[in-house]
């Protein structure tokens, strides 16, 4: 997580190994396919830690 660029780096673990995902900036929406259930802008995840 980046606080000045707001941005995630999303990781994915298959087989006991990490893959980098991408890279979602602030106007980004995670789709339930990054987190099952769920949909959310980043910007939003950097909202609720302030």
């Amino acid at each position: 997580m980046n606080m000045d660029k707001k941005e995630i780096e999303v990781l994915t673990l298959a087989n006991g190994t990490y893959e980098i995902y991408g890279v979602f900036q602030s106007q980004d929406t995670l789709s339930s396919i990054v987190l099952k259930g769920f949909h959310f802008k980043v910007e939003e995840v950097f909202c609720s830690l302030m």
